[in-house]
C-alpha cells in the first residue's frame, strides 16, 4: 500500500510529499530514478538495506541494468539533488517511509552546505546533529501509515524551531526560476544581486546553480505532460519551454540516458521513475 501526505503550513514550506510505502511490488527488478532539484529524505522500515546505485554519467541503459549495487540504506539515508538517474533495487517490495524535501530544506533545516550533497546519498547518522535517531525506532514501531507520517511530520516540526532562514533572495529567485522567467540576469535584477552574487547563493542553498534548476524544471514539465501512446514531441518540447524538439532530446539523453519515445515506453507510474528491464519482457505484476 502506498499512502501520502502534502503537509499543511508551516512544513509545506520545507516539504513537497510525505510518503509510505508498505509492501509496494514492482513489475521489474531495476528502476532509473530521475534527477530532480529537490532531495529525499529515507527511512528503511525492515531488516534488509535499500540497495542502490550510483553509475555516474554517460552510462546506457543496458550498462545500468547490470551496474552493481553498491549503496545500501539501512537505517536512514538523505539524499541530495540530483543532475544524473541513479538505480533503485526494486526486485522485492519496498517497506519504507520518505520526505521528499525542497530546494531551501538542506540548508535551512539540516544547516548543510547543499552543493555537497549534490548526487550524494549519504547515512542520516553522518549528518550533523542526527547521531541519535530515535525517531527511526519509532517509526518501525507505528502500527499504521498515519502514525508514521505523523511521527515524521512531528520530527520534522520539532527541526522548524532551529531552523535557518534562507538568504532573502533565494526563495523569489527559485520561483522565478521555476516559472522559467527569462535568463538568469534577469532574475539576479529582480532579486537586486549581482549574477554571480546569486549563483553563489542559491547553489550554496539548494545545491544546484541557477542554470540547472532551470534546465531540471524544464525538464519536469515535459515528464509531466508526457503521457499516452503518441506524443507530438515538437509541440511538447515548445509547451514545456524548449527551443526546439532536438534541444529536448539533448536533456532526455543528458539527464535519463533515453530518447524521449524510450523514456515513453519504459516509465512506470511515477513519471520519476523507468523500468531498466525492457518492458516486453517483463511480466505485469498486477495481471498475474
Amino acid at each position: 500500500m502506498f499512502t501520502s501526505l502534502n503537509p499543511d503550513p508551516p512544513l509545506n514550506r520545507w516539504v513537497d510529499v510525505i510518503w509510505d510505502c508498505d509492501g509496494f511490488g514492482s513489475a521489474h527488478e531495476r528502476e532509473l530514478r530521475l534527477p530532480t532539484p529537490g532531495a529525499e529524505l529515507v527511512f528503511n522500515l525492515e531488516d534488509e538495506p535499500l540497495r542502490f546505485a550510483d553509475p555516474g554519467c554517460n552510462h546506457t541503459v543496458s550498462q545500468m541494468q547490470n551496474w552493481t549495487l553498491n549503496g545500501a540504506t539501512r537505517v536512514a539515508s538523505l539524499s541530495g539533488p540530483h543532475t544524473r538517474p541513479f538505480v533503485l533495487d526494486t526486485s522485492r517490495p519496498l517497506v519504507a517511509l520518505g520526505v521528499h524535501l525542497k530546494p531551501i530544506a538542506l540548508a535551512s533545516l539540516f544547516r548543510l552546505n547543499a552543493a555537497e550533497l549534490v548526487n550524494r546519498h549519504v547515512p542520516l547518522e553522518q549528518i550533523p546533529g542526527m547521531d541519535r535517531l530515535d525517531v527511526c525506532y519509532r517509526l518501525r514501531e507505528a502500527a499504521t501509515a498515519a502514525r508514521r507520517i505523523q511521527i515524521v511530520a512531528d520530527w520534522l516540526l520539532a527541526k522548524l524551531e532551529h531552523s535557518h532562514a534562507p538568504h532573502l533572495a533565494v526563495q523569489p529567485a527559485l520561483s522565478l526560476l521555476h516559472q522559467g522567467a527569462g535568463r538568469v540576469g534577469l532574475i539576479a535584477d529582480a532579486t537586486g544581486l549581482s549574477q554571480r552574487r546569486l549563483s553563489a547563493v542559491v547553489s550554496e542553498q539548494t545545491g544546484l546553480a541557477p542554470k540547472m534548476h532551470m534546465r531540471l524544471r524544464r525538464f519536469q514539465r515535459a515528464l509531466g505532460v508526457a503521457a499516452g501512446s503518441s506524443v507530438d514531441w515538437a509541440r511538447l518540447a515548445s509547451d514545456a519551454g524548449y527551443y526546439d524538439q532536438s534541444h529536448l532530446i539533448r536533456d532526455f539523453k543528458d539527464f535519463c540516458g533515453l530518447t524521449p519515445e524510450d523514456y515513453l515506453r519504459r516509465r512506470t507510474g511515477h513519471v520519476n521513475h523507468v523500468a531498466l528491464e525492457d518492458p516486453a519482457t517483463v511480466s505485469d505484476l498486477s495481471n498475474p
